[in-house]
């Protein structure tokens, strides 16, 4: 009994303990279903952002394509634009470019210095500061010219340091940036009044009105235009710069100075620099401004991106928690210490109906033992009679037997108890591993949500409620177990055959389910394959109609086509079909605006094509034009220098003297001239490449060439040459250095008479040694040489003193001349 209470107690505190322990479990549980419901909220949270997130992005890529194909046309563009720039004006635009280079630079590696100070006085090239329409670009380049691209600064002190800082710039080995760098400082312009506007002039008006420019850079825009009148053709900017006495230009370029220079020519509005220069500057920041736009637009990407990184780290992180979720331990170690609990509850009850029993039976046993004592003090044996005695041990036997029966009994009892006990066991363990495979089942389809704390609650409730009544079953049937026992023995050899016919029924159906399941797999293998296909298709047919070459129309078509086709053909065809699609998946989706944008180019580039053709003939027919004005020229020059030297020849050399020129032909005389000679030929002149005299002093027949005359015959005819040319362009002034040391005396004084005659229109300065050319001389000046003092001598002399003087010393070898 003392060994049996303290059982009790023992198993009242493990009671105890398992009741708190079982508490704080729950305790627990309850805060972790709590967090798994804010971790599965949270979850769908972010589940829902990251598809928001995602969408979007998708949006944004679109987007990004389309700003992309925008901005690369733009920059096509502009290299395009810039090209023709370079082409038109090469060394302006490497002005700019060495400029902008500088700059940055003084600002990076002058920064706080008076390097930054003076760059941050920069205010750009002149042709930066103004605006104006295309049709007035012609004018704008010929006003300004190379001064569209002279930079301006606030100070001349800003322009001196940005010098040396471009030629300390190294370039090609040595120093210097390519280009003239010119600059207009603001504080030393004076500012000069423009002209105003002019009343009554539709055809006049003054430049600075068709020029728009930042109004503090007005002064330096004036400088240029401020005193220009643009008028509408030429014939109105002459009457204006003889009206108004200013310059003036018109539209196509002709410029008309108030001192009467007349400079212009042809000028092609889309070659003018200045408008290649203003639609590059519009088509940069066009550029410039879808390159920010297509910036901004990645940078949104860069964030959704980083978003959608963020978001799909926590979920990585929110699914690793629920993984790790601990609601699935407590369940089981819940159940495992209520299974621990019930065992020792029952044991208990046990415990203390065997102690019930045991007090009943000890108190029996104590009464019995008082009364068997009151008992021997009598003499028993001596107040029984034979009969009673005979009784008594009949009864002995019969207690003997049942104290034998009692020990059966309780052996019995015993064996039943414990197959009770093992049976409860193997309930519990059964009911645990079923509990378990459940919620194996339950977290693996997700439906946590479904099986929350009531529902354990509850299935606990029921648990235990169901384990009491199994207690109750297992106690009511101990008693009929022994009879189902064999009635379970009788049953058992029908239950092995009835089990055997199940297993083979079993078996086939299995058997049977098998198959049934391969032939629905297989029907839906097929219908999914039907199903996709059938997808494909519409794809395909979608995105051949979006292509432009497949309507609906040809669908209708297909489809009529192939309606009659089984599945296998079907298959077939659309194996063939997929493999020839596979050909072209390495075709560019973008080739059809591709293609169009190309096409577009292709005809704006056969308008230019044609318009430079044109233009092409229009030069070549003004060369053809002006090589013609010119061979006419030459050729008139050519037949009135051979009619002139004619002349001067006869004059010089009277008859039977002739001379005359012939035109040489690559460096060989014309023959074909010859029966007509001595007289003006009219040249080829795109084959003349020299001229060749042909002279005669003494008769037409003894005609010779330039090369076989003496000394003096070359003097004369190089002079009638001379004259020739003197009388039809005359010089200002001529000088001749002796020219008639080796002439005759006769064709000393021809000479002396034409130089009389060509002095009234020409000034001449003869140095001479013969008195021939003193008689038509207006003012003769005498130079000696006195060789004792190595002193020359000039003075003024009269034709008398002249000849005394020539007389005096002597020849023309002396050292003595008159010029």
């Amino acid at each position: 009994m003392q060994n049996i209470n303290e059982e009790i107690e023992a198993d009242e505190l493990k009671m105890k303990n398992l009741e708190t322990v079982i508490a704080g479990i729950d305790e627990e549980k309850l805060l972790a279903l709590e967090s798994f419901k804010m971790l599965n909220q949270r979850k769908k949270e972010l589940q829902l952002e990251q598809r928001q997130l995602q969408m979007s992005r998708n949006e944004l890529w679109r987007k990004e394509c389309d700003v992309r194909h925008g901005w690369k046309q733009s920059y096509d563009k502009l290299a395009a634009l810039e090209k023709k720039l370079r082409g038109a004006m090469n060394w302006q635009t490497q002005i700019f470019e060495s400029i902008e280079m500088v700059l940055d630079k003084m600002k990076k590696e002058g920064h706080g210095t008076l390097a930054f100070e003076m760059a941050s006085q920069y205010r750009g090239l002149l042709i930066d500061q103004f605006t104006c329409a295309d049709e007035v670009c012609c004018a704008i380049d010929a006003v300004a010219g190379n001064r569209l691209f002279y930079s301006i600064v606030d100070t001349d002190k800003a322009g001196s340091e940005i010098l040396k800082w471009i030629n300390r710039e190294p370039y090609n080995d040595g120093f210097g940036l390519p280009g003239s760098f010119n600059f207009y400082a603001r504080n030393r312009l004076q500012r000069t009044p423009s002209i105003g506007p002019i009343r009554g002039e539709d055809a006049v008006m003054p430049l600075m009105t068709q020029v728009n420019c930042i109004p503090e850079m007005t002064p330096v825009v004036e400088q240029i235009f401020g005193r220009v009148l643009l008028c509408r053709n030429f014939d109105d900017a002459l009457d204006a710069a003889k009206t108004y006495d200013r310059d003036c230009v018109t539209f196509e370029g002709d410029a008309v100075r108030r001192n009467g220079v007349l400079k212009g020519g042809y000028r092609n509005i889309a070659k003018s620099g200045s408008k290649i220069y203003f639609e590059f500057k519009k088509a940069k920041q066009v550029e410039q401004t879808e390159l920010a736009y297509l910036k901004e637009v990645e940078s949104q990407i860069r964030v959704a991106d980083h978003k959608c990184n963020e978001n799909a780290s926590e979920l990585q992180k929110i699914e690793t928690k629920l993984s790790q979720t601990k609601i699935g331990l407590l369940e089981e170690d819940l159940k495992k210490h209520g299974g621990e609990l019930s065992i020792s509850r029952q044991a208990l009850e046990r415990k203390l109906a065997i102690t019930r029993k045991l007090m009943m039976s000890l108190e029996a046993n104590r009464a019995n033992l008082q009364m068997l004592e009151d008992e021997f003090q009598k003499d028993f044996e001596t107040e029984l009679g034979s009969e009673e005695r005979v009784e008594v041990d009949q009864l002995n036997e019969r207690i003997q037997s049942a104290k034998i029966k009692l020990t059966n009994v309780n052996a019995t009892r015993l064996k039943l108890e414990g197959l009770k006990n093992a049976l409860e066991s193997r309930l519990n363990d059964h009911l645990l591993r079923t509990k378990r495979v459940l919620d194996e089942k339950v977290q693996e389809e997700g439906d946590y949500d479904l099986y929350g704390a009531v529902v354990d609650q509850k299935a606990i409730g029921y648990l235990e409620e169901h384990l009491q009544n199994l207690e109750c079953n297992i106690k009511a049937n101990s008693a009929e177990m022994l009879v189902i026992e064999e009635e379970v023995a009788d049953l058992s050899k029908n239950v092995d055959k009835s089990k055997n016919e199940v297993d083979s029924a079993k078996s086939r159906r299995l058997e049977q389910q098998v198959e049934v399941d391969k032939r629905r797999d297989a029907k839906n293998k097929i219908l999914e394959s039907i199903e996709r296909k059938e997808a494909a298709l519409r794809d395909i047919s979608a995105k051949l109609i979006k292509l432009g070459s497949f309507t609906k129309e040809d669908e209708k078509q297909m489809i009529d086509l192939y309606a009659e086709w089984n599945m296998k053909e079907l298959e077939r065809e659309l194996t063939l079909v997929e493999g020839q699609l596979k050909s072209f998946k390495g075709v560019d989706r973008s080739a059809e605006l591709n293609c169009a944008d190309a096409a577009k180019k292709l005809t704006e580039m056969k308008k230019e094509m044609l318009r430079f053709k044109n233009d092409h003939s229009r030069c070549e027919e003004l060369i053809r034009n002006v090589e013609f004005a010119k061979n006419k020229a030459i050729e008139c020059a050519l037949e009135l220098v051979s009619k002139r030297f004619r002349e001067m020849f006869q004059t010089l050399v009277p008859f039977p003297g002739i001379g005359y020129i012939k035109w040489t032909y690559d460096g060989e005389e014309n023959e074909s001239d010859s029966e007509n000679e001595g007289e003006p030929q009219i040249p080829d002149v795109d084959r003349v490449t020299g001229v060749a005299v042909k002279v005669s002093f003494s008769s037409s027949k003894n005609i010779q060439d330039f090369n076989s005359l003496s000394g003096g015959e070359k003097s004369v005819v190089s002079l009638a040459l001379i004259f020739a040319i003197l009388k039809m362009v005359p010089a200002p002034f001529y000088l001749l250095d002796e020219a008639d040391m080796a002439l005759d005396a006769s064709y000393r004084s021809n000479v002396a008479a034409i130089v009389g005659t060509f002095s009234q229109k020409s000034q001449f300065i003869a140095i001479t040694f013969r008195p021939e050319l003193l008689e038509h001389a207006d003012n003769i000046i005498g130079v000696s040489f006195d060789a004792s003092t190595q002193i020359s001598r000039i003075e003024n002399m009269t034709i008398e003193e002249a000849n005394n003087f020539l007389s005096s010393h002597g020849t023309p070898s002396s050292e003595a001349s008159l010029p």
